[in-house]
């Protein structure tokens, strides 16, 4: 998009404003630049040097507040995560919600399990590097994927930026919590989910490796510290259109109910 289609009647096109719960969608340009199964990713364009994930594509109500909670709640605790936007998209007379998750700041930005299969080949040793040496977030985001139920942390979603001229790793961090709080479906408290206890999240060999088990103490400590108060308003802030009040009530019983439980999730772990 060239600075002149991003502009109207002489003054440049108002920027979404990523400190709201919501934005409108007019505030964007909508350019679905990728298909997948689930028909995401795709791109929404505010002006050339910012981008975000769209989701979802096709109509599945419980994937925004799915997105944006585990976003608030990773930032809360100062983990990597992709921030998160809530903004509405009108087809017709339906208004639907979409999250739209933020790239790191960097030149370029590719999943962890492209640069294994496609390069660059220069970059793979900076990023096993960072796996080494950030052992204390690794430990969080398994903790985090743990308490939300995530079970599809894989190399496909972990990111990493860089910049390819000067041949320099910028950021690893973590994204995508669609697969996370089966409890959210469809609009309607799935009550199945709330209660079943948590396990150790399904989680790549690089975490497991380089999570040590003081760190893991440490994250359900600062989980378990995490005032009420926070929680509800982190919950409540998302729109009625993604969560209704009935839903808010499950989603903030069932993260209560399950850090309670991560001491118990991770027994095993502990006992190594």
């Amino acid at each position: 998009m060239s600075p002149e289609d991003n502009r109207s009647g002489g003054r440049a096109a108002p920027k979404p404003d990523f400190r709201r719960v919501g934005t409108p969608a007019r505030a964007w340009k909508l350019q679905w630049t990728a298909s997948r199964k689930n028909g995401c990713p795709g791109f929404w364009r505010a002006d050339p040097t910012y981008r975000v994930w769209a989701k979802p594509r096709k109509r599945k109500p419980y994937v925004p507040p799915r997105e944006k909670t585990p976003a608030d709640l990773g930032r809360l605790l100062g983990l990597p995560v992709a921030p998160a936007l809530l903004t509405r998209s009108r087809g017709g007379r339906r208004a639907r919600a979409l999250a739209l998750s933020g790239y790191a700041p960097a030149p370029e930005h590719r999943k962890w399990s492209r640069v294994l299969s496609d390069g660059p080949a220069w970059l793979i040793p900076p990023v096993r590097r960072w796996f080494r040496r950030h052992r204390r977030v690794l430990a969080g985001i398994w903790v985090f994927d743990t308490w939300l139920g995530n079970h599809d942390r894989t190399n496909r979603n972990v990111m990493v930026a860089y910049d390819p001229d000067q041949a320099r790793l910028e950021a690893v961090y973590f994204y995508d919590f669609d697969a996370s709080q089966g409890w959210i479906r469809d609009r309607r408290a799935g009550r199945r989910y709330e209660w079943r206890d948590p396990r150790p999240a399904k989680t790549k060999a690089a975490i497991r490796r380089y999570a040590e088990p003081r760190e893991i103490r440490r994250w359900i400590r600062r989980i378990e510290e995490l005032p009420r108060r926070r929680l509800r308003r982190i919950v409540d802030r998302q729109p009625r259109l993604c969560l209704s009040r009935r839903q808010k009530r499950l989603v903030l019983r069932a993260l209560l109910h399950r850090r309670r439980l991560l001491r118990r999730a991770f027994r095993e772990v502990l006992r190594r």
